[in-house]
């Protein structure tokens, strides 16, 4: 009896590693799939982060050069591939409230040298007023 109690534990203890196992592999699988859908809805090239008008809503990539209380600024990135980037010559400043919307993240990581996805409406002087950033540092590489 013993000996078909101590298969049975043993069965149930497989079991439940497989699901452990089955669910971890669902969640990482739904992270990278959100992330690819966050940077990939980025503007494409900095002619489209240049040509942005007025009161339209912009998305864009930036490696931040600076932060200061509400406002930082950064150069814009291309994407070269799934989670490669490259810089360009165009920078951007952009605006945000204390309580914008932070994804992958906290304020606390947008900070100089950040790799953020930024979403916002376009300003005068081309400031981008910030409805969300997500956090890709550690995510996504630059070149």
């Amino acid at each position: 009896m013993q000996a078909d109690g101590r298969s049975r534990a043993r069965r149930w203890t497989v079991l439940g590693i497989a699901f452990v196992a089955v669910v971890l592999f669902a969640l990482w699988t739904v992270g990278k799939r959100a992330m690819h859908m966050q940077t990939a809805a980025a503007a494409n090239s900095s002619e489209q982060v240049m040509n942005a008008k007025a009161g339209s809503e912009l998305k864009a990539v930036l490696q931040l050069t600076s932060v200061g209380d509400g406002s930082a600024e950064g150069v814009v990135l291309e994407k070269e591939g799934e989670n490669a980037y490259r810089r360009t010559n165009q920078t951007m400043r952009v605006s945000f409230a204390k309580d914008v919307s932070v994804v992958m993240g906290s304020m606390n990581n947008v900070s100089k040298d950040a790799v953020v996805h930024v979403t916002g409406t376009v300003g005068e002087n081309q400031l981008l007023q910030l409805s969300r950033i997500v956090i890709l540092t550690g995510y996504v590489s630059v070149h």
